[in-house]
C-alpha cells in the first residue's frame, strides 16, 4: 500500500511539471486512476462459493487517490483520510470479530478409504454444501490403499464446523485429526 500511495504521488507530482511545459495535468491522473482499477481488479479473487479480495482492492483504489492528494499539495487531507481510514479498519475487524468470531484456520487431516474416487466426490459435495472452502487441500496415499487429505478452513462460522460431524458419520473416513491454527 506504501508503494501504491507513493508511486501515485510520484505521478501526480511529475504531472504538474508537465502542465508547467503546456502538458495536461489530467491525463496522468486518468492513466492512474485506469491503472490502479487493473491492479485491483487483480486482487479480487472468484471461486465457486465466494469472491475474496474486495477490501484489498478497495484499499489500492483509496491508497492511490490519497497518494494523488499529497502528490497534488493537499497533504493535510491525507493525514486526515488515512487516520479516519485506520480507524474505520480497526472499528470493522472489532465488529467482524465481536459477531462472527476471529477466523482461525485449523488444519483438518482426513484419512479414508477413496474407492476409486468415491469417497473423494462425496467430501467435495459436503465441502460445497457447508460453503467450505479450504486454503488448501493436499492428498496423499498412504499405506494399505488408504487416502490422506489434509486441509484448512476458516472456523469463524458455526455452519462451517458442522461439516467435520458429516465426514464423521462416512464409514469410508478411517480417521480425522485436527490440528488447531497458529492463532487459535
Amino acid at each position: 500500500m506504501i508503494l501504491i500511495t507513493l508511486g501515485s504521488a510520484l505521478f501526480t507530482m511529475v504531472s504538474s511539471l508537465f502542465a508547467d511545459n503546456g502538458g495536461n495535468k489530467s491525463r496522468i491522473a486518468l492513466q492512474i486512476v485506469s491503472g490502479i482499477g487493473f491492479l485491483g481488479a487483480g486482487a479480487i479473487m472468484h471461486d465457486s462459493v465466494r469472491i475474496r479480495g474486495l477490501t484489498t482492492a478497495a484499499m489500492i483504489w483509496v491508497m492511490a487517490a490519497i497518494g494523488m492528494l499529497c502528490g497534488a499539495g493537499y497533504g493535510g487531507p491525507a493525514v486526515a483520510l488515512t487516520i479516519g481510514l485506520s480507524l474505520l479498519l480497526h472499528l470493522l475487524t472489532r465488529i467482524e470479530n465481536r459477531y462472527l468470531g476471529p477466523c482461525f484456520q485449523p488444519q483438518v487431516t482426513l484419512v479414508f478409504d477413496d474407492q476409486g474416487g468415491r469417497t473423494s466426490v462425496k467430501i467435495d459435495a459436503i465441502l460445497e454444501d457447508y460453503k467450505v472452502m479450504p486454503g488448501t487441500i493436499k492428498k496423499n496415499d498412504v499405506q494399505n490403499g488408504l487416502t490422506e487429505m489434509t486441509l484448512n478452513y476458516c472456523n469463524a462460522h458455526k455452519h462451517h464446523k458442522a461439516f467435520l460431524l458429516k465426514f464423521a458419520e462416512m464409514p469410508e473416513i478411517k480417521s480425522i485429526f485436527r490440528k488447531k491454527g497458529h492463532d487459535e
